[in-house]
């Protein structure tokens, strides 16, 4: 995630965190690129969903290093990543993140992404891609078995034996 995101960030429960559906008492997400506000842990903790954020560019780093070692575990039963993909030029990154968000679930876990369209135009303009969200499908795709946009959200799940890269 890119430097950039620390100015992106805005104060409110990002929409793709009220699509979670808790599996059950003790559901755990893992919110990539949380942001700086962390309203959503609060609203996310009302529907009993204990929230685990990282965010290398908004949070402490031994925030983020406690938030690893739990995503090492793979015990999220979701995984969020808000408004992330979109900020992000480099496909390679993008991949790593979407490689981040897969081996940090269960394997019966389930990825939320929403994307910021912008203007939709494909031209980069300040911090944001502009790419329509079915753009980002492919790659998505890479790394999860089942894929489905609703929107501006990707719905991904269906991973396999992904391990949780080391930073």
């Amino acid at each position: 995630m890119p430097a950039a995101s620390a100015v992106t960030s805005i104060k409110q429960v990002p929409g793709v965190l009220k699509k979670i559906v808790p599996v059950g008492p003790g559901h755990i997400n893992i919110d990539l690129g949380a942001g700086r506000f962390l309203l959503g842990t609060h609203y996310l903790a009302q529907k009993g969903v204990a929230n685990v954020t990282y965010d290398p560019f908004n949070l402490p780093p031994e925030h983020n290093l406690r938030s690893m070692k739990v995503m090492q575990q793979r015990i999220a039963d979701s995984v969020t990543v808000a408004n992330v993909l979109n900020v992000i030029p480099s496909k390679k990154e993008r991949g790593e993140v979407i490689l981040l968000a897969a081996a940090s679930m269960k394997p019966s876990g389930i990825a939320y992404f929403s994307v910021y369209e912008g203007n939709k135009t494909g031209v980069r303009s300040g911090n944001q891609n502009n790419l329509k969200a079915a753009l980002y499908v492919p790659e998505i795709e890479r790394v999860f078995t089942s894929v489905e946009r609703r929107g501006d959200t990707i719905i991904a799940s269906g991973v396999g034996r992904v391990r949780v890269p080391r930073r």
